[in-house]
């Protein structure tokens, strides 16, 4: 069984995971991650979700069959609290069975297998607003809505929280019959106990996030990943602009990520708006057409009127970033709107004819355009050349390759598209509704294709036997020393080249991803050899910089002056901080043509395209005088750091002891056994020591974590008390 290697799953999501696999494994629970920007919190970042149930699936499983069951498991999750969602509106099971296989199926759902946390939390949305709509009328949705929310924020993407709860607020609202007294009572009772409950989450997470880049982040980096309105034009044809699969990509955001509207096929999108606009009509068909009108008007972001204004009301928004993250809901709403008009749906005979013979019309003239697209490519350039008054042969865009392909995208999925709406509409006209489901769901399955790419399981091995291990067989990477990767030190050479490298291919750029690089994936196993981050967790290296949900602001004031979010911008190997912080080797891919001068630098080793120099670097323990340390016994986890070492030099001792780690206020450090005072000294700790003998033991002991811990068993005590109480 293949398993999926894009975007943030490889870079990010998969080595974190292994990372605290390896530790959970030896029975440590890893709330700190000395490995990347020289020591960050990783309890603190949600984002990582930690204590989230599948953790343990990379525990007891290889990488890449944990990931798999990790992403079957919550498609089926999803699926079936979409199924009960629909069952609150449609009397007839099979409509809800379509609306599961929809949002399964789904632009949302299918996007975010490529980042687990995103699919994590957004599975539980369905299930979040089924159970506040059933709070009113049933008394155990108030235990099990916390519970959800917790498991949802346990995820690790917190945004889908905020919306999937103002999704169950706004589906309340259509009822005829509320009374808000009670309403109001059982929601704060939800909220409150949801905010006790996950006090364990959200503490630790929020004394992270409010020290980070994210708070400080600019206007422009606030409103990224708003929805271009042109790419609405994907509502009809879904994969218009860009297909993953094809390396396809052009329009409004060609060089940049691109975020998808809901796709519900033809069928789908014409039948809500029919019966709307019907004498057939209710309140429950204006109510859910008004929310999602309102998700997509959200999604635009930057492009949306008043959008700015709404953020300065409610600044969490500016944090959140990625408007489009709403239609996760806004597809929930509108496939609702769809499987609640379905049954509902009248249609005379001659609307009838006339939408099928446009079916079959734009199936012709797809085959058409394809056929012509594929095999007379130059005859339909020439001729689309002279429409357009010689546009394409001036444009420094459009050529004939990659038009052709551009037409041959669109043609294709419109075919498809077409053909799937004819289908499905005769089958409505006979009334068979399996055949009917069943094409509506062919349909969208085909559309959600150009969003995933498909590896063999061995792009994520569970060991790091690799090239570049080669490269320090002669050398020991101490305790002492750090590296730099060129392989996130250059934008050019990072994973983010590399994704823009397999998004984007030939003809639309100078791409070195050919078809069979997508079947072994040898640059990405290269990537994977040389360190990059953040695949030097699994190896065990320590870096300087890497990529995270969460940047330490002070940090990144530390190295630069720009505004950072995921990762630090390139570091000049004259940069004097790359000593402080004991960095001592530069690991160089020459398969990249090297742009910095490194020939004042010791080439010290060499293996295929990998070279290894040693830069000039203070050690990671010195004194205060910059002096190493000879350490003894050391010993190092992720939570805690204890080493020995004797303080005595020609009858001179030392006044401080310097870790070339970052501070952080939740560190603390003894001196044989007795608790000292961690300093702050330039963004690194620094201790008082004592002549003779010093047994050291730096320790990490996170107390928004503690009281978190704390609050969350009392609530699920007390819960678990009045339960027992009520029983009785």
């Amino acid at each position: 069984m293949p398993t999926l290697a894009m975007f943030d799953n490889y870079s990010l999501m998969m080595p974190i995971k292994l990372f605290q696999a390896r530790w959970i494994r030896q029975g440590i629970i890893p709330l700190w991650n000395p490995l990347l920007f020289s020591g960050i919190s990783l309890i603190g970042d949600i984002n990582q979700s930690l204590f989230y149930p599948s953790t343990l699936l990379f525990v007891l499983f290889k990488p890449a069959l944990a990931l798999n069951l990790t992403l079957l498991i919550h498609l089926f999750i999803t699926g079936l609290g979409m199924f009960h969602l629909a069952k609150q509106f449609v009397k007839k099971g099979r409509w809800a069975v379509l609306a599961g296989i929809l949002w399964m199926l789904s632009a949302q759902v299918t996007n975010s297998l490529n980042n687990l946390s995103i699919l994590q939390s957004l599975a539980w949305t369905p299930w979040v607003i089924w159970l506040g709509l059933l709070l009113s009328k049933n008394k155990k949705a108030q235990w099990w809505l916390p519970i959800i929310i917790t498991l949802q924020l346990l995820g690790g993407y917190p945004q889908h929280v905020l919306y999937a709860v103002l999704g169950a607020l706004f589906l309340s609202g259509f009822k005829k019959k509320i009374q808000w007294q009670i309403w109001l009572k059982n929601w704060l009772l939800v909220g409150i106990t949801s905010i006790l409950l996950s006090s364990f989450v959200w503490l630790p997470f929020v004394e992270t996030l409010v020290s980070s880049t994210r708070v400080v982040q600019t206007q422009i980096q606030s409103v990224s990943g708003s929805l271009h309105p042109i790419e609405l034009i994907k509502l009809i044809v879904p994969t218009f602009f860009d297909n993953l699969r094809l390396g396809l990509r052009w329009g409004p955001k060609w060089n940049q990520t691109p975020y998808l509207a809901w796709y519900m096929g033809w069928l789908g999108i014409l039948v809500p708006i029919v019966v709307t606009f019907s004498k057939k009509r209710t309140k429950l068909d204006m109510w859910l057409a008004g929310g999602v009108l309102f998700t997509l008007w959200f999604a635009l972001g930057e492009y949306a009127p008043g959008f700015r204004l709404l953020q300065r009301a409610i600044p969490i928004l500016k944090i959140s970033r990625i408007p489009t993250t709403i239609l996760g809901v806004g597809t929930i709403l509108m496939i609702l709107w769809l499987v609640t008009s379905l049954p509902r749906l009248k249609m005379k005979k001659n609307f009838f004819i006339v939408l099928i013979s446009s079916g079959l019309i734009a199936t012709a003239t797809a085959s058409i355009g394809y056929i012509l697209s594929k095999y007379y490519p130059q005859t339909l350039w020439e001729l689309l050349n002279k429409l357009t008054n010689n546009a394409l042969f001036q444009s420094t865009f459009h050529t004939l390759e990659r038009d052709a392909l551009i037409v041959q995208s669109i043609t294709r999925s419109l075919i498809f598209s077409s053909i799937f709406f004819v289908l499905a509409l005769w089958m409505w006209q006979q009334k068979n509704w399996k055949f009917l489901i069943l094409f509506l769901t062919i349909d969208v399955f085909i559309s959600a294709q150009g969003l995933l790419i498909f590896a063999p399981n061995d792009v994520y091995p569970k060991k790091f036997n690799v090239t570049s291990r080669q490269i320090f067989s002669n050398f020991y990477l101490s305790p002492q020393e750090r590296i730099l990767t060129r392989n996130l030190n250059h934008p050019y050479a990072d994973f983010a080249a590399y994704w823009e490298a397999v998004s984007v291919r030939q003809p639309f750029s100078d791409s070195y991803i050919t078809d069979q690089d997508l079947k072994d994936f040898s640059h990405l196993n290269r990537y994977q050899q040389g360190l990059t981050p953040d695949w030097n967790l699994v190896a065990g290296v320590p870096i300087v910089n890497g990529y995270s949900t969460l940047l330490p602001k002070d940090y990144v004031q530390l190295w630069t002056d720009e505004s950072s979010i995921n990762q630090l911008p390139q570091i000049n190997l004259d940069n004097q901080l790359l000593s402080d912080w004991a960095v001592k080797y530069y690991l160089v891919d020459t398969w990249f043509s090297p742009q910095e001068d490194l020939s004042k630098y010791p080439l010290i080793a060499e293996h295929e395209q990998w070279q290894l120099y040693e830069l000039p670097a203070l050690p990671r323990f010195r004194y205060g005088d910059t002096s190493a340390i000879e350490l003894e016994n050391f010993s190092e986890t992720p939570n805690e750091v204890s080493f020995v070492f004797e303080n005595q030099d020609n009858h001179h001792h030392h006044q401080q002891l310097i870790m070339a780690d970052r501070y952080d206020t939740n560190w603390r450090a003894e001196i044989n056994g007795q608790q000292v005072t961690l300093q702050n000294h330039q963004e690194m700790r620094m201790i008082e020591i004592e002549p003779g003998q010093n047994s050291i033991r730096f320790f990490y002991s996170p107390k928004w974590v503690y009281l978190g811990q704390m609050i969350s068993s009392l609530t699920v005590f007390c819960g678990g008390a009045w339960l027992l109480i009520k029983r009785k």
